[in-house]
């Protein structure tokens, strides 16, 4: 066996393989795994910084993060009552043209400046269809992830019978729009929601049942009535 060392060079060959073939050093070899394992875990933050820093939208990244003022009326997430709820520009005309293509052109239902939802900010109702004296069609936007468009996992109470659920592809530009004003993780896709009912309660609470099995989620959205008919 012939020893060879040196600055850059440290193995051994041994004389009875064919020349050039080196046996690799125990420390070498744990040399090699550590950088492997370090690559793949710093690679893929190190790509989303680089996007980050390409989009233009984005704030500067040597600055710290700012305490935002204002959230997007469907951001879930928990905040103090002095951070104020808004409609952002892109995502409310996209919500707008689609209650003009799905609800006969109704306009979309707001309580003041900002638009219904329920309490827990996943579930918007859009707009409200007068059918006749006897029944009105209401239709939701749920913009949780976690919402399907299986309509025999909803119900809606008190007297609503669910007729439809369909899933939207949600705009890249509405996303990245959501995402910079502060939502997290927008959906792919949102589910477009619609149901009749013959009386329209001050209050609507509206369950789903996950598709695992787990417990329902429940969400409720009160209405303010105006002789009978949301006020927009």
């Amino acid at each position: 066996m012939l020893w060879i060392t040196g600055k850059s060079c440290n193995v051994k060959v041994c004389a009875n393989r064919s020349p050039g073939i080196a046996i690799m050093k125990p420390e070498t070899r744990a040399n090699l795994i550590f950088l492997g394992v370090f690559l793949c875990l710093t690679i893929p933050g190190a790509v989303i910084l680089f996007k980050k820093k390409l989009d233009p939208a984005a704030p500067p990244m040597f600055m710290p993060d700012f305490v935002r003022r204002r959230l997007p009326y469907m951001a879930s997430q928990l905040s103090p009552e002095q951070v104020a709820r808004y409609v952002p520009d892109l995502t409310g005309q996209w919500v707008s043209e689609l209650s003009k293509e799905r609800a006969g052109g109704s306009p979309v239902l707001m309580a003041g400046r900002e638009p219904l939802v329920s309490d827990d900010h996943l579930i918007q109702l859009t707009a409200m269809q007068q059918n006749g004296a006897d029944s009105t069609t209401l239709h939701f936007i749920l913009w949780g992830s976690v919402y399907t468009s299986d309509p025999n996992r909803y119900r809606i109470t008190p007297g609503a019978r669910v007729t439809s659920a369909t899933s939207i592809s949600m705009p890249l530009t509405v996303k990245k729009e959501l995402m910079n004003a502060g939502v997290i993780q927008p959906p792919n896709a949102i589910v477009w929601l619609t149901a009749d009912l013959s009386r329209i309660p001050g209050t609507l609470e509206i369950s789903y049942e996950p598709s695992e099995g787990g417990a329902p989620i429940v969400s409720s959205i009160e209405i303010p009535t105006t002789d009978g008919s949301a006020a927009n």
